[in-house]
């Protein structure tokens, strides 16, 4: 069975990736290296990043098993796909950075709340948030009910997500939020609570869904057909 949901070895593959060259993180990955493995081939997320990241793809392909000489073909293929997850990087930052500067003086600047946040870490967690909720949604429309993918989700105040059959609780979001931005969770928490507040100014903080005040909570609706 596919894995789609974010774990504890996607964050270890990530981190390994991002620089094989790292000894603390090669060192977590030879340690869950038989696991590691099998999750890698079977997880949709890792399969995405595997060698997109990468500042020395011969430590990779050396702890794959992969040791063979690279064809210049495959060389210029991982080029692409560093440029390309670079690219991604910078335009995630850069999206980041300009919601500051549109929120900051209202809601202060979210990166001086902990040494560890980053634009991107706050694009990461924002994300993460969309990624529950139409991950949630999906599972919703695939067991059946037709209507699943446009019922209202609820963002409350206090870190809470209300599904239309589910709650997610503060603690599991933050959770969440601490593996996808690969950040403490008291740094996750204080994202988190930023974000709970943007929400309220701005409309259109998460992709494909529209956020609508009423009271103490944001009612985040489906722009678009999730499935």
């Amino acid at each position: 069975m596919r894995n789609t949901s974010r774990t504890e070895l996607c964050s270890v593959w990530e981190s390994f990736v991002r620089d094989p060259s790292d000894q603390t993180a090669a060192k977590k990955a030879q340690q869950w290296r038989p696991r590691l493995l099998t999750h890698v081939r079977d997880c949709d997320i890792c399969t995405q990043i595997k060698f997109t990241r990468s500042r020395d793809t011969a430590l990779i392909a050396k702890y794959l098993g992969l040791e063979r000489r690279l064809t210049q073909e495959e060389k210029n293929c991982m080029n692409e796909k560093r440029e390309a997850a670079r690219n991604q990087e910078e335009r995630a930052i850069a999206y980041a950075q300009d919601l500051v500067a549109k929120l900051g003086s209202q809601l202060g600047d979210p990166m001086k709340l902990s040494p560890h946040l980053t634009p991107l870490a706050l694009f990461q967690c924002i994300r993460a948030i969309e990624m529950i909720v139409r991950r949630i949604l999906h599972q919703t429309r695939k067991a059946g009910d037709e209507s699943g993918t446009r019922e209202p989700t609820y963002l409350a105040r206090n870190g809470t997500i209300h599904l239309p059959d589910r709650k997610i609780s503060r603690q599991s979001l933050i959770s969440e939020l601490a593996l996808a931005a690969d950040v403490p969770q008291h740094s996750a928490a204080s994202l988190l609570d930023w974000i709970l507040e943007a929400a309220y100014h701005h409309p259109d903080l998460f992709h494909g869904f529209t956020c609508e005040q009423e009271g103490e909570r944001v009612r985040i609706v489906s722009t678009k057909n999730l499935i």
